[in-house]
């Protein structure tokens, strides 16, 4: 999708009747009309929308399916690899999952069942095509039957080959992931988590499953709770997409009707013999494919391009797209962390990833990261090397590449015998933004990547002749733990599980572990530390030794120092160790645990140790560690306010960079916000302790962005008195503060700084808005008079903003004066002067005015703005409407004839002038796109599509519609005195959200304030964009936006701009 702020403001071809209709229609579940019984539609309405809903995004190309082995010849790996099949249809079809067990069996998910659940009716859809079903499944065994499966395959003479499946489980209904343990069968099946109890591991149940968690959500079921595993710590993890919400209760928990409640995207977990669940780590795109490698760290996919996926510290926040998911669980977060940083293929999207660590594949691979890319149906190996205290990637081979468009590798594992598994989903579709269900459900393929020449001989072929097929139960204690250094991570993960099923009764292997444990040669310890604490062996001492800065094993430090989060209690030797580590720790993963492990502590031994980690003033320029630090010291703010002030009795803290640039600014704020007058209260005890005005400073504008947006309540005594105290030594510096209490005196002086020449600009601009954000009508003459006067552009457009916010009927006929008077063709004044004159009822008849009086030109209104004037129920305003513009959006066909003269153009052009491409590019689509690190940010980051298939090109630009990623989504929002704006979601907060106009500007509203906030499926791109190019301008256009790599602009071509 291609877009230009100038454009966007001038031309765009948004139809807001009919889609707000549409889905007002769709919201309601309007006409309740019979539909056939076998249709998963509830009523007619939804079933007119799966039959007539336009799907955006990779909808598949009506191709015949090539065989398997078809494929397999046209999948191009490195030299020293081989692809090879395992399975194909019939045998499997659709899968979406792979794992293995204590017996080198392979276990693959089939999500035949995709994408509607059975026995569920769609009674409408939301504005995210998000489903809303007529009931809540019934667990298995009573539930009604789909058509998913878990099936295992066997190697049945141990040669490498899986030549025997069996189906263990059958109608599944949306079963995502399966994770085998030593008691039996784990199933992701949202709405539930269910167990089915395998005792002897010889894959069939022996009874009906348990419920251990109930309500994941189904309203996305490309989106849905997945990627099951068992951690080393025994706990069970998982990832959920990005469109599925969830209320999690745990029914064999003590706490059987506690919820936990989240938005989507996210990794979570569950202990199976304590029944906690608790979010890991929050945020990251559609998460998708959960990784954790060796040592225990996090890692899973993400529908975002330029990176390979998000690494995730224990209880950390990362990037969501707020518009359609909504606000983090934490309303005190204030901040999250991006996705890893990524050199090389910058193309969407990496599903998922495995670090591997075995020894089969070329030692290139060797602790690097492996991915797939289901759209662009490629598997990229990169570097994964250290980022601060976080990671990062730089691609060094495409390793798996074809043109079978077909190939959809969903699912990568790495088995026990070091090969690395994919499951193909093979189809031609991938999107799942369109409701109909025309899935290729015949089609699905197992491969595996390996080595082309396999080592003929180790010393572990005596222990595991055949890595495919072996039983760890029927081997010996000291068989185990010998095998606990093999090789590869899969078995080494695999022996764990099996040591720990014999722990308990065992006193040898308990004593063979802890020896294991104190020889710091042995490279099995951090194993041995995971089987001891799993049962429940692990004394004290030995953990406590673990976190000793003689302690050479970081990893094992930093573990020791998560298990004492997740117990949630310290000794006092452990404390004095953890304050220790906080002092003097010199790796910043093990700091970052510190961090993490503090937010789960209580506050008495977490805040010394917090405290020490903020005197480290070097972690400031950390990727994660400021944020990491505050989240520790935030997570203690609710219930031990006073504790957590008292901490800043230390005046090295003030001193401190890393308090000074992070955490003052967001304590104050988190006070502030909670807005209690116990809040206030420590608030002003931190002022109070403030030791110089600089400080002072940064606490009271924490304060002041607490309010933007909205008015401050009365504050206490105690706080005034420190904001006077603070007023007095700097005159003004809490003037936006006082505005926001609504002080007389505040506000004359105010508007007398607005009005003075030698006022900075700057100053200006945030008063003004400050003033708009409180509509006081004290304010209005001079608004008045900076629109109609002021010299600077810059306070001009504040003013305009901030008059859009009075409802006035007055004020239309202000700015439309100052349109002609005051306003002139620079900058965006006079397109932000029309969106402003129809954003009210009465304002949109003083521009139509103004129009029939050929005072403003027809021709500059925007098409949205015209559909968002068709959109007030003023019949006589909608036919002056009519009268100018008529119809405003192109038919498909038109579209469609569009779309073959744009490729018409394209191919029949041979010489095409890039450097004339990229100022065409800088100027019609930059101000809002991105392209080689180069370009705005409104619209999506271009890099990274799909640009040199020119099907793809000119869908995007002839029908923006088509396929609009969901963080460029178009919303409309009503004000409670019928203001209506337009834009994207550019943040949610628990009081405000903000809104970003076509012209860039940052509106924020009060929740308060807003009557209504809906998703549009059109574009905020214009789809004429090309109109104003001549054919060679296209050309040259279009030539630059397929180029593959950056090209450097000609001296001659950037005068040319």
């Amino acid at each position: 999708m291609l877009m230009s702020r100038q454009t966007i403001a001038n031309s765009m071809r948004n139809q807001w009747l009919f889609f707000v209709a549409l889905w007002s229609a769709i919201g309601w579940g309007w006409l309740n009309i019979a539909v056939s019984q076998d249709s998963p539609a509830g009523n007619e309405e939804v079933a007119r929308v799966m039959r007539e809903f336009e799907g955006r995004g990779d909808l598949g190309d009506g191709s015949d399916p090539a065989t398997p082995a078809e494929t397999i010849a046209r999948l191009k790996v490195p030299d020293d690899l081989q692809m090879e099949l395992v399975a194909g249809e019939p045998d499997v079809t659709q899968p979406i999952h792979i794992s293995f067990d204590f017996k080198g069996r392979m276990w693959v998910v089939q999500y035949r069942q995709y994408p509607f659940p059975a026995g569920l009716k769609v009674v409408r859809y939301d504005q995210h095509l998000r489903a809303v079903f007529d009931k809540m499944p019934v667990a298995p065994p009573n539930h009604v039957p789909g058509a998913d499966c878990v099936t295992v395959w066997e190697d049945t003479n141990g040669d490498g080959s899986y030549d025997s499946h069996r189906d263990v489980i059958q109608g599944l209904n949306i079963a995502t992931s399966v994770a085998i343990s030593t008691s039996g069968i784990w199933v992701m099946n949202p709405p539930y988590l269910l167990h089915y109890p395998d005792a002897d591991q010889d894959a069939q149940v022996d009874g009906d499953p348990t419920v251990h968690l109930t309500g994941f959500g189904l309203e996305d079921t490309h989106a849905v709770a997945n990627s099951l595993r068992l951690g080393p710590d025994g706990w069970l993890y998982g990832a959920n997409g990005s469109t599925t919400t969830a209320s999690i209760r745990a029914p064999l928990s003590d706490r059987p009707d506690q919820a936990t409640s989240f938005q989507g995207q996210c990794i979570w977990r569950y202990h199976p013999e304590s029944h906690r669940f608790e979010i890991f780590a929050e945020g990251g795109g559609n998460t998708f494919g959960l990784e954790i490698e060796e040592s225990g760290l996090t890692f899973s996919g993400t529908n975002h391009g330029s990176t390979r996926g998000m690494f995730y510290p224990q209880g950390s926040y990362g990037t969501k797209s707020w518009g359609k998911h909504g606000p983090l669980t934490n309303p005190h977060a204030f901040g999250f962390f991006q996705h890893m940083r990524s050199e090389g293929d910058s193309r969407r999207f990496t599903q998922a990833l495995v670090v591997y660590q075995d020894n089969v594949l070329p030692p290139r691979y060797r602790d690097q990261s492996i991915a797939i890319n289901p759209l662009q149906r490629c598997v990229i190996s990169s570097e994964l090397t250290e980022d601060t205290s976080t990671f990062r990637t730089s691609d060094f081979e495409t390793t798996v590449e074809t043109d079978d468009r077909w190939f959809r590798p969903v699912a990568i594992a790495v088995g026990p015998d070091g090969a690395v598994y994919f499951a193909d989903w093979y189809d031609t579709r991938l999107t799942h933004v369109d409701p109909r269900d025309n899935w290729h459900k015949t089609s699905g393929r197992i491969y595996r990547l390996t080595a082309k020449e396999l080592s003929s001989s180790s010393k572990w072929d005596k222990l595991l002749p055949s890595r495919t097929r072996f039983d760890l139960f029927a081997m010996t204690d000291d068989q185990l733990l010998n095998l606990l250094a093999h090789p590869s991570r899969t078995i080494r993960f695999l022996t764990l599980e099996t040591i720990v099923a014999r722990i308990e009764e065992s006193q040898t292997l308990q004593d063979s572990l802890a020896g294991i444990l104190n020889d710091e040669m042995d490279e099995r310890r951090l194993l041995a530390l995971w089987a001891l604490q799993r049962g429940s062996v692990l004394s004290d001492e030995a953990l406590t030794h673990c976190m000793l800065s003689s302690e050479p094993a970081p990893d094992l430090r930093r573990w020791a120092i998560r298990l004492l989060g997740d117990q949630r209690s310290v000794t006092g030797d452990q404390h004095n160790a953890l304050i220790e580590l906080a002092k003097h720790e010199d790796d910043v993963h093990v700091r970052s645990q510190l961090a993490s492990t503090a937010a789960r502590l209580d506050a008495e031994p977490a805040l010394p140790i917090l405290r020490e980690m903020m005197l480290r003033d070097a972690d400031q320029d950390d990727l994660h560690l400021p944020l990491l630090i505050w989240w520790g010291l935030e997570a203690h703010c609710e219930e031990h306010a006073d504790t957590v002030a008292a901490l800043f009795q230390d005046e090295r803290l003030w001193k401190s960079r890393l308090v000074r640039e992070t955490l003052l600014n967001r304590l104050m704020r988190r006070f502030a916000a909670e807005g209690s007058p116990e809040s206030y209260r420590v608030g002003a005890r931190l002022l109070a302790m403030a030791p110089n005005d600089d400080a002072k400073a940064i606490l009271i504008q924490g304060f002041e962005e607490a309010f933007v947006g909205r008015k401050v309540e009365v504050l206490p005594e105690a706080l005034r008195e420190q904001l006077a105290v603070f007023r007095e030594s700097r005159p003004g510096s809490d003037l936006p503060l006082r505005l926001r209490q609504g002080d007389a005196a505040a506000i004359k002086q105010a508007l007398q700084l607005i009005e003075q020449s030698a006022t900075p600009i700057r100053t200006k601009v945030a008063l003004i808005e400050t003033l708009g954000e409180i509509q006081d009508e004290k304010a209005l003459a001079v608004l008045r008079r900076r629109l109609q006067g002021d010299p600077s552009g810059a306070v001009k457009l504040a003013a305009l903003q901030a008059l859009s916010r009075f409802p006035g009927e007055a004020i239309g006929s202000s700015i439309a004066s100052a349109y002609q008077s005051s306003m002139d063709d620079r900058g965006n004044l006079r397109e932000t002067a029309i969106r402003v004159l129809s954003s009210r009822e009465p304002w949109a008849s003083v521009l139509l005015d103004e129009i029939d009086a050929a005072k403003i030109n027809a021709e500059r209104v925007p098409a949205d703005v015209v559909v968002q004037m068709q959109a007030f129920e003023n019949p006589a305003l909608r036919e002056r409407v009519a009268r100018h513009w008529g119809v405003v959006r192109a038919t498909p066909a038109e579209k469609q004839s569009q779309i073959k003269a744009l490729q018409a153009l394209v191919r029949s052009t041979t010489q095409s002038d890039l450097g004339h491409g990229k100022v065409l590019f800088t100027k019609h689509c930059g101000t809002c796109h991105r392209l080689f690190g180069e370009g705005g940010k409104v619209g999506p980051d271009l890099t990274g599509y799909e640009r040199s298939n020119l099907d793809f090109l000119s869908l995007a630009i002839i029908d923006p519609s088509a396929a609009i990623r969901e963080e460029f989504t178009n919303y409309r929002l009503l004000t409670s005195d019928g203001q209506v704006l337009s834009g994207l979601l550019e943040d949610q907060t628990p009081d405000t959200v903000t809104m970003r106009t076509a012209e860039g500007n940052a509106v924020r509203v009060n929740r308060d304030d807003i009557e209504t906030l809906q998703a549009s499926p059109v574009s905020l791109m214009p789809e004429n964009i090309l109109d104003a190019l001549s054919p060679e301008d296209v050309g040259d256009l279009l030539a630059y936006l397929q180029q593959p790599v950056r090209i450097q602009l000609a001296p001659d071509a950037a005068n040319a701009n």
